[in-house]
């Protein structure tokens, strides 16, 4: 979730800037409480942002407040970032638009399936249609940015 930004353009910008960025979201799958990354997606989506006013939660965990790292049990973040859906929520303290984006994780599978698909069509051996409706689909953590009206939850497998 993105909060208190200046306007919903901007609000919905960042929340799908973060929740698309493959940084964030290797970092979700490995575990790693690395929140500089989201910090870094924000600032990329080109949103006005003051570092200084910045608040950032991991779950229910608080990991900067005030443009600050707080200390926190790097263990309870990392718990956090194992579980089946990962709420982030960024205050940028600017405004009142605030906006929801939904995405998955990148997960070595995943990639794995998405670099070997087409050589697995190209060579036939597995049936897919000619325009490609049956395909794989893979079941990876879900990422929620708590905006958007597209939901990358996927459960993939082989469609014969």
């Amino acid at each position: 979730t993105i909060s208190g930004a200046p306007t919903v353009t901007e609000a919905r910008l960042a929340a799908r800037t973060i929740a698309s960025s493959s940084l964030v979201k290797t970092a979700i799958y490995g575990n790693d409480p690395n929140w500089g990354r989201v910090i870094a997606a924000v600032g990329r989506s080109g949103v006005e942002i003051v570092e200084s006013k910045i608040n950032l939660r991991i779950g229910d965990i608080c990991v900067v407040k005030g443009g600050t790292h707080l200390p926190v049990d790097k263990k309870n973040v990392v718990e956090v970032l194992k579980g089946r859906d990962v709420s982030i929520g960024l205050h940028l303290n600017l405004g009142m638009a605030s906006a929801i984006a939904w995405g998955c994780d990148l997960s070595e599978e995943y990639v794995v399936i998405n670099e070997n698909i087409l050589n697995t069509i190209i060579d036939g051996s597995q049936p897919v249609d000619e325009d490609f409706t049956s395909a794989i689909v893979v079941r990876p953590k879900i990422i929620v940015l708590p905006l958007l009206s597209w939901d990358l939850r996927l459960q993939v497998e082989w469609v014969h």
